[in-house]
């Protein structure tokens, strides 16, 4: 679905990226980390060309991002969802306008547009009650799940992801990272998320891929990573999980072993969206996991 290749962008004599090729399938969940000023919010501005790259491509469903003009551009980040670090909604908006506004932009009847607003709010969790309410009058956390309605309002097929979780407080990054969980494990985009929680990347993660200095430094299942890192930075994440996270001899053992109880081992051991899909399969009778719903998933995860 979405394809980089060689992207490189510098701001005077700052080098933002040096040579990222980067993909992501429909369905796929690809997480990137990395410190501060490696590139990683440079990389998603540049995928919806809120940044122009120096050189390289970007390709979306067979279309050549960079060759497209204002209509096809227009068209095309109709099919992202965006969520920023610090929310950027308009501030004389109300929460229903605010979520609605990017439809009636592209043509759609004003009622329809709030219809899909106020299903979007449900979906994070925003009550009827504050629909109306500017977002001052919001605390951080709701700020953030507004900025994610507004982002999947329009059904896209690709979510990109810029820490959301960034400017909040700790009890609020829990409520928008429950969201975002939810949002990975119902919808079928695929999502490239910038972000520092090692726990998010561990269970939902399908790939983590590691920045440093503007290039990639490695890339591979989450679990991988945390138990055999191939660069430095890598290295500093498995000090870090080691240290603050770790619950036994393996990542993998921070996954719910209840949760994970009486799965095939491939199940209980990747993401909570495989998890979930063997769970419902269970429930529904079929009587064996049918594996994850995504297209892309390997055959060494079916049944």
């Amino acid at each position: 679905m979405l394809q980089v290749n060689d992207l490189h962008k510098k701001y005077g004599n700052e080098v933002a990226l040096a040579g990222v090729t980067l993909s992501v399938a429909r369905g796929e969940v690809v997480v990137l980390m990395g410190p501060s000023g490696c590139g990683k919010s440079t990389l998603l501005r540049c995928i919806n060309r809120l940044v122009e790259p120096d050189q390289g491509e970007i390709w979306f469903n067979g279309q050549s991002v960079r060759d497209m003009d204002d209509d096809l551009l227009r068209s095309y980040r109709r099919r992202l969802g965006f969520v920023f670090q610090h929310f950027n909604l308009i501030a004389r908006l109300s929460v229903l306008e605010n979520v609605s506004l990017g439809l009636i932009m592209a043509g759609a009847h004003r009622e329809k547009a709030l219809q899909a607003a106020r299903e979007a709010l449900r979906k994070v969790d925003i009550a009827p009650s504050l629909h109306h309410r500017l977002p001052a009058a919001l605390s951080g956390g709701q700020r953030q799940r507004v900025g994610i309605a507004r982002a999947i309002v329009s059904q896209p097929d690709l979510m990109l992801w810029d820490e959301p979780t960034a400017s909040l407080d700790p009890i609020l990054v829990q409520e928008v990272l429950a969201v975002m969980e939810e949002l990975v494990v119902t919808t079928k985009a695929g999502m490239l998320i910038v972000t520092h929680e090692l726990p998010f990347a561990l269970r939902l993660a399908d790939r983590l891929v590691i920045m440093d200095k503007g290039r990639i430094a490695e890339a591979g299942a989450p679990e991988a990573i945390l138990t055999a890192p191939t660069s430095e930075v890598g290295a500093g994440y498995r000090r870090l999980w080691q240290a603050r996270f770790m619950d036994g001899d393996h990542p993998r053992a921070h996954r719910s072993r209840a949760a994970t109880q009486g799965m095939p081992p491939a199940a209980a051991g990747s993401s909570l969206r495989v998890q979930k899909k063997w769970a419902g399969d269970m429930e529904g009778g079929r009587g064996a996991w049918a594996g994850n719903r995504r297209s892309s998933t390997p055959s060494t995860l079916r049944a």
